[in-house]
């Protein structure tokens, strides 16, 4: 089941960016500051920055679908693996298996997705926002996905935006995943996009955004080793995230002379060989469903 292009949406490039180069552009915009729309708008505009070459987007068309997609990308995990791809995330959600759906020589989505190591699942969420609560118990392999060290000050009512109907991946995929990360969307009032949550909380668990599970993954930061501190930072590594109080961050943005912000290739010419594997090494790849 796909949820739309999130990749392709400024928000998300602009967040994984943003963390990926934390000493270079996170700070652009304050989080503490209390922007008007209009005022943040003006200010992104005049921070853009140039498209990083680390990052680039794997689309499957209307085309490739009628081939069975979860066959399409474990036969790109494969190839993305021999290629030495840095980390690889998919933004498409499959709760179920497909009977019959593997690469020609037999290999399934799970099985592509454990071999590679480093590809990371998309979590959804229904209704996010700062009011709602849920008490539905969770499986113990999305459990695990949450992130533990959790600081909380006594004297600040900073905390994550909540959801609830949370929806992840079958178990044996899910658990093939070298991790998962929420594609939770939240709208200003004017219905546009401007920040990412990177912590959403849904049953008592605060699952990390695909965004933090990307830039951990791709410095080789285990998720217990990421710690909240409600309403200042998130600590990454050696690095700290400054967050606003509902631990969310308002990215720059990246893109080219053109307009474009990250190479663009399409899934079956990578599965025919027409694009060279070389182009894949050490880059952070998001297949894109849509």
């Amino acid at each position: 089941m796909n949820y739309g292009a999130i990749w392709k949406s400024d928000w998300f490039i602009g967040t994984t960016v943003s963390i990926l180069f934390l000493g270079l552009y996170l700070n652009d915009i304050n989080p503490a500051q209390n922007l008007e729309l209009a005022s943040y708008d003006l200010a992104i505009q005049s921070n853009a920055h140039p498209a990083s070459g680390k990052i680039v987007l794997l689309n499957i068309n209307s085309t490739d679908k009628q081939g069975g997609q979860q066959a399409l990308i474990a036969g790109a995990l494969d190839i993305l693996s021999a290629a030495g791809a840095r980390v690889v995330a998919i933004d498409a959600l499959y709760s179920k298996a497909v009977d019959g759906e593997s690469t020609p020589t037999g290999t399934s989505l799970v099985e592509a997705v454990r071999h590679s190591g480093n590809t990371l699942m998309p979590l959804f969420f229904d209704n996010v926002n700062s009011t709602v609560y849920s008490n539905i118990a969770l499986p113990a392999h999305i459990k695990q996905a949450a992130i533990k060290q959790i600081n909380r000050n006594d004297t600040d009512d900073s905390k994550p935006l909540s959801a609830t109907n949370l929806r992840y991946p079958y178990p044996a995929l899910a658990e093939a995943a070298a991790g998962l990360g929420h594609l939770g969307l939240l709208a200003d009032r004017d219905g546009i996009i401007r920040s990412q949550a990177l912590l959403i909380e849904s049953s008592g668990h605060y699952f990390p955004a695909m965004s933090l599970a990307l830039a951990a993954k791709t410095q080789n930061i285990p998720l217990n080793d990421i710690r909240i501190n409600m309403g200042i930072d998130i600590e990454l590594g050696a690095a700290n995230i400054a967050t606003d109080s509902s631990i969310r961050i308002y990215p720059s943005f990246y893109s080219n002379e053109n307009g474009e912000s990250f190479p663009e290739y399409a899934i079956d010419k990578l599965l025919s060989g027409a694009i060279p594997q070389q182009y894949f090494n050490n880059k952070i790849v998001l297949i894109d469903s849509s």
